[in-house]
């Protein structure tokens, strides 16, 4: 891999093709099948136990509800 040819993978995942990639978004979708299309490209083979590309893991979130107040 070239630093040219890197910075081309950042610029395609950064682009707003891919929504911001937020977990559990459309985004996030396309981001994963263009890391698997450029793994499968270079001739990689599937690594999980199940036999393919991807793992599944429990998604969590949280919010805040708080506030802010800044005093001077």
């Amino acid at each position: 891999m070239t630093p040219g040819n890197l910075l081309q993978h950042i610029r395609e995942l950064s682009s707003d093709a891919y929504d911001g990639r937020l977990p559990g978004t459309p985004g996030e979708e396309k981001s994963v099948a263009y890391l698997i299309s450029q793994i499968k490209a270079i001739g990689l083979q599937p690594g999980t136990p199940a036999g393919g590309f991807e793992q599944s893991v429990p998604l969590y979130g949280t919010r805040s509800g708080g506030t802010l107040a800044i005093t001077r």
